[in-house]
């Protein structure tokens, strides 16, 4: 088997503050062998006096960070406004299995080599990963959930996981379980579900609890989708792991941001995945409309209102020091996959440091997942997965939509 050793201008190694110059990385198709500065000290005479078939590639003007990971996606969504009622009222699930299929090539020609899919329809997130896993069609490691838990008519109940009560949802977990299911996901709180009340509650108390003590009895972890002050206070009462988008807001959309809550958040160690990308491109369109309709107006003015109420709410929660880990929401509404360099500016504008942003979207997020043992890092003995850019992502944070080539277990992609 033919080894690599790749000379870079720096190597950005995962961890917060791990930056190598004149790095030197080599590796082959079973990961990470080494990982070395100066490239003075390129071992290739030591691999080919051990009889090792070396090849070395000198792209010294290029920077090398981990593959990135998003950690908040739904596959089975175009990312191009249609809503999951009309997908799944219009596609076969033969297309949404294409569809989701292009999403997963689309991340991973832009450097993110692990997503971890927030809820779709279970037969195709778990039919997609087991198509990657055995090598049937290029993708990112996949991390799922299947259908996440939600009530009957609730929030994205198109996706198949309908249950109420404790007996129904106990069930549902096991059954997801039993499919490969990598983590629980909770629809605590309402959304943009047709039908559904946005900021109520979508779940009871006892039956959140119930979804989070099955998931840890059968030891997956349990993220739960909030986007009220009232679904953060009502899941903090229950040893939920994570929380999707976290947003502190009233029942009529205002802010309603409550320090202690967030100080509860740090103290019971709770990880954020804040998805200040979902709406970013929409409002970008309609932005660059010269000539705007009076609908097209007030969805603008609606939506620019809605992401400067959620970047005061990022600031407060960073200022608080709640933790976070990067995710796009990726799928939903017209966003599209491979922006993570995008959200992660959006962080970056709220107050968060360079150094900080890349951590949340490699060697943080790994070690939040499980998966830190091959992902996320650049380290001997993780798999090869990196992505080259042109320019220092920890000078400009946006500098990561600058690829030059992705690398996936040691096989160049792009």
């Amino acid at each position: 088997m033919e080894m690599t050793i790749l000379k870079v201008k720096k190597i950005y190694d995962g961890t917060r503050k791990g930056e190598i110059p004149e790095g030197v990385l080599v590796f082959d198709e079973t990961g990470i062998l080494e990982v070395l500065p100066g490239w003075e000290n390129a071992p290739v005479s030591r691999y080919e006096q051990a009889g090792r078939s070396v090849a070395v590639i000198d792209a010294r003007d290029v920077c090398l960070v981990p593959g990135l990971i998003d950690s908040h996606v739904h596959l089975m969504m175009p990312g191009d406004g249609m809503k999951g009622e009309e997908v799944v009222s219009t596609m076969s699930q033969g297309e949404i299995q294409l569809v989701a299929g292009r999403n997963a090539a689309q991340a991973l020609f832009a450097g993110v080599t692990t997503l971890r899919d927030c809820g779709g329809i279970a037969d195709v997130t778990f039919s997609l990963k087991s198509a990657i896993e055995k090598g049937l069609v290029a993708g990112p490691d996949l991390l799922v959930c299947g259908s996440p838990i939600t009530s009957t008519g609730g929030h994205i109940h198109y996706m198949g996981g309908e249950a109420d009560g404790e007996e129904e949802i106990r069930r549902l977990v096991r059954r997801q379980k039993k499919r490969g299911a990598d983590f629980v996901k909770i629809v605590a709180t309402g959304g943009g579900t047709r039908g559904v009340v946005v900021k109520g509650m979508n779940l009871t108390l006892p039956e959140i609890n119930c979804a989070v003590e099955e998931a840890h009895r059968l030891h997956l972890k349990a993220t739960a989708h909030v986007n009220s002050t009232k679904g953060v206070e009502t899941v903090l009462k229950t040893e939920i792991d994570g929380i999707e988008h976290a947003y502190f807001s009233a029942f009529d959309g205002t802010v309603d941001y409550q320090k202690r809550e967030a100080e509860n958040m740090v103290k019971k160690g709770i990880v954020v995945c804040q998805t200040l990308e979902v709406m970013e491109p929409k409002v970008e369109r309609l932005g660059k409309i010269k000539n705007r309709t009076a609908q097209e107006t007030q969805e603008y003015d609606r939506l620019s209102l809605f992401q400067e109420r959620l970047f005061e709410m990022h600031r407060r929660m960073i200022e608080d020091g709640v933790s976070f880990i990067a995710g796009t929401d990726a799928g939903w509404n017209e966003c599209p996959f491979g922006r993570v360099w995008h959200g992660l500016k959006k962080m970056a504008e709220c107050g968060m440091s360079n150094e900080e942003l890349l951590y949340s979207a490699t060697g943080k997020a790994a070690d939040w997942l499980g998966i830190s043992e091959k992902r996320g890092y650049l380290r001997a003995g993780c798999a090869a997965d990196f992505l080259m850019v042109r320019e220092d992502p920890r000078k400009d944070i946006s500098n990561l939509r600058l690829v030059e080539q992705v690398y996936k277990n040691g096989i160049r992609i792009r």
